[in-house]
């Protein structure tokens, strides 16, 4: 097909057209650098085909997974035709593939407006973004730690607020807070997030978070339990809450009601831990015994 698109290419009434298909078709057979040539031909034999041939150059470079490249071609477009939809695509997507997520966020307007990609599709695009944003967020240490919440406030304010109830966007934005100190916002996030829906993500992180009230928190934790009695992410929550308390027969009694509804490492690792602090030791040995097993399990799977 490379071939006799691009030997006819002169003879057409589209030549323009016949380069751009023979360049897709040397890609496809990965000649990449066939293609580029073709490109490069069009552009110089054809000069009103610049952009068309600009705009494939960009999806080959797409392709051969080199997304900054791809930019410096796809930015000079998008500010001549920035309503360009094929071109807004090739932007998205170059900006995902880089992980520059400023940008894309500033473009999800403009692919909503434009109806470049499905309703279903945008709103994972969406989400993928804010995700990233809240996640990407490091604190920097040498600014003063209000100064740094601040910008992570920034950022969780400017998503959208139908994503603030999405508990994946809740996880990731409570895992920020802790990074920045603020475990006690992070904890009322938690509550208010799983009083309003439950979720196992969310449980296990309210479990790990390090609270400057652990005993309010075990309070909430054990208020939960009426309603979710068998879930054994909560179970080990609360025994992981306990722990911390140095209550260690009730974190026992959670920690091995949760290895027995779903063995997991972190709960017979947790288990063996107590039980070695009430002196069972040979009952901790066996604990530690059945994480490790769980452990290369897991890498079995």
């Amino acid at each position: 097909a490379e071939k006799l698109l691009s030997q006819s290419a002169d003879k057409s009434a589209m030549p323009v057209v016949n380069l751009l298909f023979a360049a897709r078709a040397a890609a496809d057979n990965n000649q990449i650098e066939q293609a580029r040539q073709l490109l490069k031909r069009l552009k110089i034999t054809y000069p009103k085909g610049c952009f068309a041939a600009d705009k494939a150059l960009a999806e080959l470079l797409l392709l051969e997974e080199k997304p900054s490249e791809a930019l410096q071609i796809l930015r000079p477009m998008h500010s001549k035709k920035p309503s360009d939809r094929g071109l807004l695509r090739l932007l998205a997507d170059a900006y995902y593939m880089a992980g520059d997520w400023g940008p894309l966020q500033k473009l999800l307007r403009d692919l909503k407006h434009y109806k470049v990609v499905s309703g279903t599709a945008l709103a994972n695009l969406e989400l993928d973004v804010y995700c990233s944003l809240l996640d990407e967020y490091r604190a920097d240490t040498e600014l003063p730690i209000s100064e740094q919440k601040a910008l992570l406030e920034d950022i969780w304010y400017y998503t959208p607020k139908k994503l603030h109830k999405h508990p994946q966007v809740i996880a990731v934005y409570g895992n920020s807070l802790n990074r920045v100190g603020a475990q006690d916002k992070q904890q009322a996030l938690l509550i208010k997030a799983l009083n309003h829906q439950w979720h196992s993500q969310l449980v296990i992180q309210f479990g790990e978070l390090q609270s400057a009230t652990p005993e309010k928190q075990l309070v909430q934790g054990e208020k939960w339990l009426q309603k979710h009695r068998d879930d054994p992410d909560l179970l080990l929550a609360l025994g992981l809450i306990c722990q911390r308390l140095s209550f260690w027969g009730k974190a026992r009694d959670y920690l091995s009601a949760a290895v027995a509804l779903q063995p997991s490492t972190r709960a017979f690792i947790s288990l063996a831990e107590v039980l070695e602090k009430v002196g069972d030791s040979s009952a901790s040995a066996d604990s530690y015994r059945r994480g490790l097993l769980a452990a290369q399990e897991a890498e079995v799977e």
